[in-house]
């Protein structure tokens, strides 16, 4: 026979400074934290970073230099134990067909060039 599972979801208390509300963002978990990216609402697109610490459930933002554009839609995974890879999205007007490269351990935003092997914007 079948074992039939149960899931439980938990609303979890958590302090710091949390994300504005948002949709269209990206939420991945790299070792105990949990990194939102981007992300929006009907009249404006974020280009922010905020990270959750899974052990304490406390937000703060993540800080990165480097430069990120705004963005929406978006896709992320993390690559190694520290390359946060995102790709696509766009604002409320335009699909972008770039990657963008947080480096967690040294918090820099970098653009990396595919030039034509880059899909189209989605």
């Amino acid at each position: 026979g079948h074992m039939a599972m149960q899931l439980r979801i938990e609303n979890k208390e958590t302090s710091g400074t949390p994300p504005a509300p948002r949709s269209g963002h990206t939420a991945t978990v790299v070792s105990d934290r949990l990194i939102v990216v981007g992300g929006g609402t009907d009249d404006e697109v974020f280009g922010d970073a905020h990270e959750l610490n899974l052990k304490t459930w406390s937000w703060k933002p993540l800080s990165a230099s480097g430069g990120f554009r705004a963005r929406q839609g978006h896709s992320a995974v993390l690559y190694g134990l520290s390359s946060l890879v995102v790709f696509g999205g766009g604002d409320l007007l335009t699909s972008y067909s770039e990657v963008a490269v947080l480096n967690l351990d040294t918090r820099t935003w970098s653009a990396q060039n595919c030039g034509l092997l880059c899909p189209a914007g989605r």
